[in-house]
């Protein structure tokens, strides 16, 4: 039996937003049964410590949705600067040009995107038709059959 005043262990678990059976099966060295009552319960101090590590857990949580909150928050205002930018330079590109199509616009500010997308291209089709030119073709490498 503990000198220290007990506390309903029902009474933690709401406090905690926990079932009791729950905490109980976290707790049960420490659990006796109050003789005033008869209820489930654990010493003060058990309870505090619970209750602190609850309000820590709580405390980091709130510390790491704010973390990711500003981290997205940076990258979404990183993202709209580029967006914004981009909005400028197709604009003046429609100004300069007016007979351009969306398409065409798209196509001058993607800049070396379509290049790089137009050597691939051909990279595969390389890759693809190597035993029709007499070769075999491993990746970007050709191996002469003979």
């Amino acid at each position: 039996m503990t000198d220290q005043p007990l506390v309903p262990l029902a009474l933690v678990a709401a406090q905690l937003g926990q079932e009791a059976w729950q905490l109980a099966a976290h707790v049960r060295e420490h659990m006796v049964i109050d003789p005033e009552n008869g209820l489930d319960s654990v010493p003060t101090a058990i309870s505090r410590q619970l209750t602190n590590e609850h309000r820590a857990a709580k405390a980091a949580q709130a510390a790491q949705t704010e973390r990711v909150r500003r981290e997205l928050a940076q990258r979404q205002h990183s993202l709209h600067s580029g967006l914004r930018a981009r909005a400028v330079r197709q604009r003046a590109l429609l100004r300069n040009n007016p007979g351009l199509g969306a398409y065409a616009v798209i196509a001058l500010d993607s800049g070396g995107a379509d290049r790089e997308l137009d050597a691939a291209g051909r990279r595969h089709d390389d890759y693809v038709n190597a035993e029709r030119r007499g070769v075999a073709g491993f990746g970007h490498r050709f191996i002469q059959k003979g």
